[in-house]
């Protein structure tokens, strides 16, 4: 199986490095005192055995790289951020299931201003950025800036921060959605260049508030996040909603409830719909430093029997975290799914892993299983999906430079993985990778 080449790769990789202090660009460039560059290069092989995605079988596979390069410029006037990014895809099987979310070749991921506008908030420290950025809010279960993934959501648009004296922070952004080019199979398989374009058909906007300790110490988020489009989908969405965290603590319980519901317009229906996130763990007091969590996922699916568009839409909030190992995989995402689980978490020096565990059904059963477009019109082959484990471990080989890392994931088909109309007959999954990030 390809699957067992993967620890040699990073295996490999350790066995070349050395404990050290870690090398930067900024200054082996002896750049001057208002310019800083940074930067990071990432490497990942991964490989799928047993297709879960409708209309698709057999296996498949991806050697993907991600560099971004970051120029920070300070001047009395402002502050201005460039940062580009080219993310490439090799080694992919003729089938694979590429889009722009994988390639991106040699383009502008940022490029903004910040301006210090904390005189016209009676001194409390407010920044303002405008250009091309990207967003990152709260848990990013509703906007985030993408980790794992090959590429990297950028908004072009303004981010006003705004932190009172108590320790409350505002956030608020208007912006559009930068489109990925290219978006054909040929260009991306290629991995051809284009230019990125804003799309000016889709408009995105936030309003979030925290406040530490509001209740002992758990923090309080406040927020609305919104979408319109006037093309595609014809979306108009607004997503109020709250979230309760007590970050983890050793020799102490924490949780996290976060809760949100979408009202609005879709394609002519109104929108009714709900996500929920909760998480109740306790952290122990070892030198593995081992927390284990009880956790739920929902988000709402669509009855076509109703009047009303009932399917949560998830906006360009992350999943990986909550919902296991995206990249070629990706079983889950926040869309017709109702998913508790297990979290055990360890970490000692330089390393730490996490083995999570889902079960996961429809929330309506006619609605699509969303990470895979498999689909039942009649709700007739039950709501099970399936049970998914995931597994990701993460090193330090450099502190601060170089990283390794190795994961993977087993996802064993339920009734409805099985039997729905639709539904393709290559198995249970099973998904691996080794990854190296390099930091400068």
């Amino acid at each position: 199986m390809k699957i067992l080449g993967i620890l040699g790769l990073v295996l490999g990789v350790s066995g070349i490095v050395e404990a050290q202090e870690p090398w930067r660009l900024d200054d082996a460039l002896t750049t001057p005192d208002w310019l800083s560059v940074s930067g990071e290069t990432r490497w990942r092989y991964e490989s799928l055995d047993g297709q879960f995605r409708a209309g698709m079988g057999g296996s498949d596979q991806a050697f993907s790289g991600r560099t971004l390069i970051q120029f920070d410029i300070e001047t009395a006037l402002a502050d201005f951020t460039i940062e580009l990014q080219d993310s490439r895809v090799y080694l992919d099987d003729s089938g694979s299931a590429l889009s722009s979310s994988m390639i991106n070749t040699a383009d502008i991921l940022q490029a903004y201003a910040r301006f210090d506008v904390s005189p016209l908030f009676n001194g409390a420290k407010a920044d303002f950025k405008v250009g091309r950025m990207s967003i990152d809010v709260g848990s990013q279960r509703f906007q985030g800036r993408n980790g794992f993934r090959n590429t990297i959501d950028a908004f072009t648009g303004a981010d006003l921060s705004v932190k009172d004296d108590e320790g409350g922070q505002w956030r608020a952004f208007l912006a559009v959605p930068v489109a990925r080019q290219p978006a054909d199979f040929t260009g991306l398989q290629d991995n051809q260049h284009a230019f990125d374009e804003e799309n000016w058909n889709q408009q995105v906007f936030g309003l979030h508030y925290t406040r530490p300790e509001a209740f002992g110490a758990s923090a309080l988020e406040l927020f609305v996040f919104g979408l319109t489009e006037q093309e595609k989908a014809d979306r108009r969405l607004y997503t109020p909603g709250f979230r309760v965290v007590k970050a983890p603590k050793v020799g102490e319980w924490d949780w996290d409830l976060e809760v949100a519901v979408q009202v609005g317009e879709r394609e002519d229906r109104d929108v009714r719909a709900a996500t929920l996130h909760g998480g109740l763990g306790y952290s122990w007091d070892h030198a593995w430093r081992p927390r284990l969590a009880l956790e739920y996922e929902y988000a709402s699916g669509n009855d076509p029997d109703t009047a009303d568009f009932e399917r949560y839409d998830p906006l360009y909030g992350l999943r990986r975290t909550d919902f296991g190992q995206t990249g070629i995989s990706g079983p889950l995402r926040r869309a017709n799914v109702s998913a508790p689980g297990v979290r055990l978490t360890v970490k000692n020096g330089p390393l730490d892993g996490r083995l999570v565990w889902k079960a996961a059904s429809l929330a309506a059963n006619q609605d699509a299983w969303a990470g895979a477009g498999v689909v039942d019109p009649a709700g007739a082959s039950g709501r099970f999906i399936g049970h998914h484990f995931d597994t990701r471990w993460r090193y330090w080989a450099i502190k601060d430079q170089v990283r390794l890392e190795v994961g993977g994931a087993w996802f064993i088909r339920g009734r409805f993985g099985e039997e729905a109309p639709n539904a393709n007959d290559a198995g249970d999954s099973l998904y691996g990778y080794g990854m190296v990030t390099v930091s400068f």
